[in-house]
């Protein structure tokens, strides 16, 4: 069977986290990297041994998908005036570009989106895809896991999520400096607040046949700790204020 060729149009900051996801099992694929940012492109050459295009036209023509990376306002540019074929798929991961942006300049290209986050690295990305499709799918698959979208009109609200990251991360910080001023070991706190973190996510995802309010519920019996500090939260509003901050993402891609 003959190998699926994947150019990564863009080489910057997203894709140089998403191609290590992908060679950690790279399977029926092969993967070629265009020269814009010359040095996360040549890191990633010396790395995993991949190709680099002459130019974005060579890119193009050898490729069966297409990556596109760059800035969302450089993306338009980007890909007018390639050499687009009827059995290409170009897969846009610039946040606020529709397809029908890019529509005009990619003909006949199937156009696709795609919304990984950097955690693809490790292969524990969530990666949002419209329209569903199966062979986009299955490459995101390789860090993390794929969820088609209904409607493209949804594609802003996964975007938003993906911003959340940011703030878990802050999370995780904060309650790791809060863990090192009870008295933890520095690499303790931090390991501990990750994978305080991990674990409730994981109890959503395993148990996807009660509510997270029924989850919630469970761990705050009344009277206990548990209860104390989620009142505490909620008096203070912290949780609408991670809503809110999605809600600043969405005006922002809608600008």
């Amino acid at each position: 069977m003959s190998k699926t060729r994947v150019a990564i149009l863009g080489v910057g900051h997203l894709t140089s986290h998403i191609v290590p996801g992908f060679m950690r099992s790279p399977g029926n694929y092969e993967f070629v990297l265009s020269q814009r940012n010359s040095e996360l492109a040549s890191k990633l050459q010396a790395e995993f041994d991949l190709p680099i295009a002459t130019d974005n036209g060579a890119l193009v023509d050898q490729a069966d998908m297409v990556l596109l990376g760059t800035r969302p306002m450089d993306a338009v540019d980007a890909v007018r005036g390639l050499p687009w074929r009827r059995d290409h798929k170009l897969v846009s991961l610039c946040a606020g570009v529709t397809l029908a942006d890019l529509a005009p300049v990619a003909k006949p290209a199937t156009i696709v989106r795609a919304m990984p986050i950097i955690a693809a690295m490790f292969g524990s990305s969530p990666t949002a895809i419209y329209p569903d499709d199966c062979d986009v799918s299955r490459l995101f698959s390789l860090c993390g896991t794929a969820l088609a979208l209904g409607q493209e009109s949804q594609f802003d609200a996964a975007t938003a999520m993906a911003c959340h990251a940011s703030g878990l991360l802050s999370l995780i910080d904060k309650m790791a400096e809060w863990c090192m001023n009870a008295g933890l070991e520095a690499d303790v706190a931090r390991r501990f607040s990750a994978e305080i973190t991990r674990a409730s996510g994981d109890m959503v995802i395993g148990r996807s046949d009660v509510s997270i309010e029924e989850l919630i519920s469970e761990l705050t019996l009344p009277g206990s700790v548990t209860e104390a500090a989620l009142n505490h939260l909620s008096d203070a509003d912290a949780t609408g204020a991670w809503q809110g901050s999605a809600d600043l993402v969405m005006s922002k891609l809608n600008t």
